[in-house]
Protein backbone atom coordinates (compact mmCIF):
# COMPACT_ATOMS: atom_id res chain seq x y z
CA UNK A 1 0.00 0.00 0.00
CA UNK A 2 2.75 2.36 0.88
CA UNK A 3 4.58 1.70 -2.66
CA UNK A 4 1.45 2.28 -3.83
CA UNK A 5 0.95 5.81 -2.69
CA UNK A 6 4.11 6.55 -3.55
CA UNK A 7 4.02 5.82 -6.87
CA UNK A 8 0.71 7.93 -7.12
CA UNK A 9 2.42 10.89 -5.18
CA UNK A 10 5.38 10.80 -8.10
CA UNK A 11 2.47 11.20 -10.30
CA UNK A 12 0.87 13.93 -9.03
CA UNK A 13 4.08 15.86 -8.15
CA UNK A 14 4.91 15.20 -11.88
CA UNK A 15 1.86 16.16 -13.36
CA UNK A 16 1.74 19.35 -10.76
CA UNK A 17 5.71 20.31 -12.20
CA UNK A 18 4.02 19.84 -15.92
CA UNK A 19 1.19 22.22 -14.78
CA UNK A 20 3.33 24.80 -13.42
CA UNK A 21 5.59 24.87 -16.65
CA UNK A 22 4.82 27.73 -18.97
CA UNK A 23 2.52 26.95 -21.71
CA UNK A 24 5.31 28.38 -24.29
CA UNK A 25 7.85 26.49 -23.13
CA UNK A 26 6.48 23.05 -23.59
CA UNK A 27 7.47 21.15 -26.68
CA UNK A 28 5.28 18.70 -28.42
CA UNK A 29 6.77 15.14 -29.65
CA UNK A 30 7.16 14.80 -33.24
CA UNK A 31 8.93 12.90 -35.98
CA UNK A 32 9.61 13.67 -39.09
CA UNK A 33 10.89 11.39 -42.37
CA UNK A 34 13.52 11.79 -44.88
CA UNK A 35 13.58 11.66 -48.62
CA UNK A 36 14.57 7.65 -49.03
CA UNK A 37 18.32 7.50 -50.16
CA UNK A 38 20.30 4.53 -51.73
CA UNK A 39 17.52 3.92 -53.99
CA UNK A 40 17.33 0.49 -56.47
CA UNK A 41 15.06 -1.13 -58.29
CA UNK A 42 14.71 -3.65 -55.64
CA UNK A 43 15.89 -1.55 -51.88
CA UNK A 44 15.64 1.62 -50.18
CA UNK A 45 16.75 3.19 -46.89
CA UNK A 46 15.03 5.74 -45.11
CA UNK A 47 15.47 7.81 -42.11
CA UNK A 48 12.98 8.99 -39.60
CA UNK A 49 14.20 11.50 -36.43
CA UNK A 50 11.83 11.83 -33.19
CA UNK A 51 11.91 15.23 -30.99
CA UNK A 52 10.99 14.33 -27.70
CA UNK A 53 8.46 16.26 -25.78
CA UNK A 54 8.11 17.69 -22.55
CA UNK A 55 7.87 15.01 -20.00
CA UNK A 56 8.47 12.20 -22.12
CA UNK A 57 10.06 8.89 -20.83
CA UNK A 58 9.97 6.52 -24.02
CA UNK A 59 9.43 6.75 -27.42
CA UNK A 60 9.64 4.39 -29.75
CA UNK A 61 9.36 4.68 -33.63
CA UNK A 62 8.21 2.93 -36.57
CA UNK A 63 7.61 3.51 -40.48
CA UNK A 64 4.22 2.77 -42.66
CA UNK A 65 5.00 1.73 -45.67
CA UNK A 66 2.66 0.80 -48.36
CA UNK A 67 1.69 1.17 -52.67
CA UNK A 68 -1.23 2.52 -51.45
CA UNK A 69 -1.22 6.35 -51.10
CA UNK A 70 -2.64 6.30 -47.72
CA UNK A 71 0.00 3.38 -45.36
CA UNK A 72 -1.63 2.60 -42.40
CA UNK A 73 0.26 -0.08 -40.25
CA UNK A 74 2.84 -2.01 -41.04
CA UNK A 75 1.48 -3.03 -44.63
CA UNK A 76 5.04 -3.41 -45.79
CA UNK A 77 7.44 -4.51 -42.74
CA UNK A 78 10.83 -3.23 -42.83
CA UNK A 79 14.18 -5.36 -42.65
CA UNK A 80 15.57 -4.12 -39.82
CA UNK A 81 16.41 0.04 -38.59
CA UNK A 82 19.82 0.92 -36.99
CA UNK A 83 19.35 4.16 -34.64
CA UNK A 84 20.99 6.87 -32.65
CA UNK A 85 19.32 7.85 -29.07
CA UNK A 86 21.61 10.22 -28.69
CA UNK A 87 20.21 11.72 -32.03
CA UNK A 88 16.90 10.22 -32.27
CA UNK A 89 17.80 9.13 -35.96
CA UNK A 90 16.35 6.27 -37.32
CA UNK A 91 17.05 5.05 -40.84
CA UNK A 92 14.57 1.87 -42.22
CA UNK A 93 15.61 -0.83 -44.70
CA UNK A 94 13.78 -1.47 -47.08
CA UNK A 95 14.42 -4.84 -49.30
CA UNK A 96 12.91 -6.64 -52.01
CA UNK A 97 10.69 -4.38 -53.39
CA UNK A 98 9.59 -4.07 -57.04
CA UNK A 99 11.54 -2.31 -59.68
CA UNK A 100 9.22 0.59 -61.34
CA UNK A 101 6.49 0.65 -58.68
CA UNK A 102 5.57 4.01 -56.58
CA UNK A 103 5.76 3.42 -52.54
CA UNK A 104 4.11 5.69 -49.88
CA UNK A 105 5.45 5.65 -46.36
CA UNK A 106 5.67 7.82 -42.92
CA UNK A 107 6.89 7.38 -39.97
CA UNK A 108 5.26 7.14 -36.52
CA UNK A 109 6.23 7.11 -32.82
CA UNK A 110 4.65 6.27 -30.02
CA UNK A 111 5.62 7.56 -26.52
CA UNK A 112 4.53 7.35 -22.39
CA UNK A 113 4.08 10.75 -20.94
CA UNK A 114 2.85 10.21 -17.45
CA UNK A 115 1.01 6.73 -17.54
CA UNK A 116 -0.05 7.68 -21.20
CA UNK A 117 0.23 6.44 -23.75
CA UNK A 118 0.31 8.51 -27.38
CA UNK A 119 0.96 8.20 -31.29
CA UNK A 120 2.03 11.00 -33.53
CA UNK A 121 3.09 10.84 -37.26
CA UNK A 122 4.85 12.33 -39.83
CA UNK A 123 3.77 14.00 -43.46
CA UNK A 124 3.44 10.68 -46.14
CA UNK A 125 6.03 10.85 -48.75
CA UNK A 126 6.47 8.94 -51.44
CA UNK A 127 8.80 7.65 -54.26
CA UNK A 128 9.41 5.55 -57.23
CA UNK A 129 12.34 2.79 -57.48
CA UNK A 130 13.87 2.97 -61.10
CA UNK A 131 12.47 0.48 -63.86
CA UNK A 132 14.63 -2.46 -64.66
CA UNK A 133 13.84 -2.91 -68.58
CA UNK A 134 15.91 -4.48 -70.61
CA UNK A 135 16.27 -4.02 -74.13
CA UNK A 136 18.15 -5.03 -77.44
CA UNK A 137 21.70 -4.02 -77.53
CA UNK A 138 21.66 -5.42 -81.17
CA UNK A 139 19.44 -6.52 -83.41
CA UNK A 140 20.22 -11.12 -84.36
CA UNK A 141 23.35 -10.82 -86.41
CA UNK A 142 21.86 -13.21 -89.15
CA UNK A 143 23.34 -16.11 -89.58
CA UNK A 144 22.52 -19.32 -90.31
CA UNK A 145 21.90 -21.95 -88.45
CA UNK A 146 21.93 -19.76 -85.39
CA UNK A 147 20.78 -15.99 -84.43
CA UNK A 148 23.24 -14.49 -81.87
CA UNK A 149 21.26 -11.43 -79.68
CA UNK A 150 22.73 -9.08 -77.22
CA UNK A 151 20.30 -7.58 -74.50
CA UNK A 152 21.03 -4.95 -71.28
CA UNK A 153 19.47 -3.71 -68.82
CA UNK A 154 17.74 0.04 -68.51
CA UNK A 155 19.35 1.02 -65.00
CA UNK A 156 23.28 1.42 -64.23
CA UNK A 157 25.16 -1.43 -62.96
CA UNK A 158 25.39 -0.14 -59.70
CA UNK A 159 21.75 0.40 -58.99
CA UNK A 160 21.86 -3.84 -58.73
CA UNK A 161 23.38 -4.47 -55.58
CA UNK A 162 25.63 -7.62 -55.16
CA UNK A 163 22.69 -9.62 -52.92
CA UNK A 164 20.45 -9.59 -55.54
CA UNK A 165 20.90 -12.54 -58.24
CA UNK A 166 18.92 -11.74 -61.86
CA UNK A 167 18.19 -14.67 -64.00
CA UNK A 168 18.50 -13.27 -68.26
CA UNK A 169 16.34 -14.47 -70.76
CA UNK A 170 15.31 -14.29 -74.04
CA UNK A 171 12.16 -15.01 -76.08
CA UNK A 172 12.41 -15.53 -79.68
CA UNK A 173 9.65 -16.57 -81.93
CA UNK A 174 7.50 -16.46 -84.91
CA UNK A 175 4.26 -15.52 -86.44
CA UNK A 176 2.11 -15.85 -89.82
CA UNK A 177 3.22 -12.15 -91.95
CA UNK A 178 -0.56 -12.13 -92.54
CA UNK A 179 -2.24 -13.49 -89.95
CA UNK A 180 0.19 -12.17 -87.25
CA UNK A 181 -1.14 -15.86 -85.48
CA UNK A 182 1.80 -17.36 -83.38
CA UNK A 183 3.58 -20.20 -84.77
CA UNK A 184 6.48 -20.85 -82.47
CA UNK A 185 7.99 -19.27 -79.00
CA UNK A 186 11.23 -20.06 -77.34
CA UNK A 187 12.55 -18.45 -73.77
CA UNK A 188 16.02 -18.95 -73.52
CA UNK A 189 18.06 -18.62 -70.61
CA UNK A 190 20.93 -16.00 -71.85
CA UNK A 191 24.34 -15.81 -70.61
CA UNK A 192 25.98 -12.86 -68.96
CA UNK A 193 28.99 -11.68 -70.58
CA UNK A 194 29.36 -8.73 -67.96
CA UNK A 195 27.46 -6.46 -65.81
CA UNK A 196 25.89 -4.34 -68.76
CA UNK A 197 25.01 -7.07 -71.35
CA UNK A 198 23.77 -10.52 -71.98
CA UNK A 199 23.42 -13.01 -75.11
CA UNK A 200 22.38 -16.07 -76.29
CA UNK A 201 22.13 -18.06 -79.53
CA UNK A 202 18.61 -19.02 -81.02
CA UNK A 203 17.99 -21.51 -84.32
CA UNK A 204 16.87 -19.61 -87.54
CA UNK A 205 13.38 -20.17 -87.63
CA UNK A 206 12.17 -17.59 -90.10
CA UNK A 207 11.05 -18.81 -93.12
CA UNK A 208 8.64 -17.63 -95.62
CA UNK A 209 5.52 -15.83 -95.01
CA UNK A 210 6.53 -15.34 -91.57
CA UNK A 211 7.99 -12.37 -89.27
CA UNK A 212 10.14 -13.11 -86.18
CA UNK A 213 10.04 -11.60 -82.95
CA UNK A 214 12.56 -11.31 -80.30
CA UNK A 215 12.42 -9.32 -77.04
CA UNK A 216 14.60 -9.65 -73.72
CA UNK A 217 13.86 -9.98 -70.25
CA UNK A 218 15.06 -10.78 -66.84
CA UNK A 219 13.48 -12.97 -64.23
CA UNK A 220 13.72 -11.62 -60.17
CA UNK A 221 11.76 -12.38 -57.40
CA UNK A 222 9.16 -14.48 -59.03
CA UNK A 223 8.28 -12.19 -62.09
CA UNK A 224 9.72 -11.40 -65.88
CA UNK A 225 10.63 -8.37 -66.62
CA UNK A 226 10.10 -7.84 -70.28
CA UNK A 227 11.47 -5.65 -72.94
CA UNK A 228 9.92 -4.29 -75.97
CA UNK A 229 9.14 -6.59 -78.49
CA UNK A 230 10.97 -5.94 -82.03
CA UNK A 231 10.58 -8.16 -85.64
CA UNK A 232 12.72 -8.95 -88.27
CA UNK A 233 12.03 -10.88 -91.43
CA UNK A 234 14.38 -13.12 -93.59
Amino acid sequence: MRRFLTVISCALALLSCTKALDPGSIVKTTITVDDPTDVTPFSANISARVIPGTGVTYAWPNMLFSTSPYPEGNNMGHNGFSGDDSDRKYTFFFRDLKPGTTYYYRASVEYEMVFDYKTVYSETKSFSTPALEPFIVTHPIESEPNLIMRGSLSVAPELIPSEYSLSYYFSCGTRNSTTGEMIVEEVRGAHRESDESFTADFPWTVGENTVGFFKAGVFYYGEYYWGEEQTFTK
